[in-house]
């Protein structure tokens, strides 16, 4: 409560402040202390990218959401987002969550929203779990400082209590100077701390990774065992078959036709970003080829589809027409094929490992 009084005192002082709110994820969905199974706190990435500040709440805490969890959001303001302080405004909700009368309250994070995370953590005992992805607090475009998000994490993992503790490193992750995923999982270890490392996993690669459908789907219910039971999950539960057969989100619309022969067919898997994504290739007739392009949901964009028409080109497809998304797909001697997609500006590319689907 103390902290509760700290922080309106602050507000008032510095109106920097007055941008850090803790609101609630989706408000209609708010069923108080008594009915909810328990809240979680979102922690975004830093507010000083303002991109990060306002982007939509990670897919896993839909998870949350429909498990009969409260989800709120501490939104933080540019000028007040600093470690120090971001941690006593977390702590601050923590106790005004706790005073409403939440048994269970868990706080979650991506980057630094994780960094936050973690150090709360280690200066109360009213959380009965800690999840987080790629946490990360320092580095910038010169690629200076990235390994104090190791050297300086290891001290907040040696302070963390004794509670469940999930933390997520990604291929391709800018702000990752490696190896953290195992000196993590001994650090913890070596403690008695219950935790569950996912390191580097399949498909999902960057710094944002956590935040997709994909990573939602197959780890979302590790996430939501330890933050229900507070047991701590074994990695293979979390390896899921999710992502391996395409969801009801990509479902062909009614009398989508397919003719069989060469590359016709369903193509379908995950882009790195982890977003579903299928090219259904109808037809081919001579060196013209037709298809649609189905992209499946992530947590700010609904899934769409895109029809397509291209050509055979270099034992593969290419669909580049003007003024379009152009997107070239590339078989391979194994049966699997390489999708590439590039935006109609030339900008944003994305790409994709396939296999044929029934």
């Amino acid at each position: 409560m103390r902290r509760l009084i700290l922080l309106l005192l602050a507000l008032a002082w510095n109106p920097a402040w007055a941008e850090t709110e803790l609101i609630a994820a989706y408000p209609d969905a708010i069923k108080g202390p008594t009915a909810a199974h328990g809240a979680i706190i979102w922690n975004h990435g830093l507010s000083q990218q303002e991109a990060n500040a306002k982007a939509p709440i990670a897919a896993v805490m839909t998870m949350f959401r429909d498990a009969g969890w409260d989800v709120y959001r501490l939104t933080r303001g540019i000028a007040a987002d600093r470690e120090e302080d971001s941690v006593v405004a977390l702590l601050a909700a923590i106790d005004g969550l706790k005073a409403k009368g939440y048994g269970k309250l868990v706080t979650a994070g991506q980057s630094f929203g994780s960094w936050i995370s973690l150090a709360a953590a280690a200066r109360t005992d009213k959380l009965t779990a800690v999840l987080v992805n790629a946490p990360a607090a320092y580095g910038d475009a010169s690629k200076r400082g990235f390994e104090q998000n190791a050297t300086l994490l290891y001290p907040k993992l040696e302070a963390l209590p004794h509670i469940p503790v999930i933390i997520s490193f990604f291929n391709r992750d800018l702000f990752d100077p490696g190896g953290r995923g195992p000196k993590a999982d001994r650090i913890l270890g070596e403690r008695g701390v219950p935790h569950l490392i996912i390191d580097r996993p399949a498909v999902l690669e960057g710094h944002g990774a956590g935040s997709s459908v994909y990573f939602a789907r197959r780890f979302g219910p590790c996430w939501l065992t330890a933050a229900e039971t507070g047991q701590m999950p074994a990695l293979a539960s979390c390896e899921t078959h999710w992502g391996e057969t395409p969801s009801a989100d990509l479902a062909l619309p009614a009398g989508f036709a397919m003719t069989p022969g060469g590359l016709a067919g369903k193509w379908y898997g995950n882009y790195t970003s982890g977003r579903e994504v299928m090219l259904a290739v109808s037809r081919i007739e001579g060196d013209k080829a037709a298809a649609l392009l189905l992209t499946g949901p992530t947590n700010a964009l609904a899934a769409g589809s895109t029809p397509l028409t291209g050509q055979v080109a270099d034992g593969g497809l290419a669909f580049a027409e003007p003024g379009k998304t152009r997107v070239a797909l590339t078989p391979a001697p194994d049966g699997t094929a390489t999708l590439l997609w590039t935006s109609a500006d030339g900008t944003g590319r994305l790409a994709a490992l396939l296999h044929r689907v029934p």
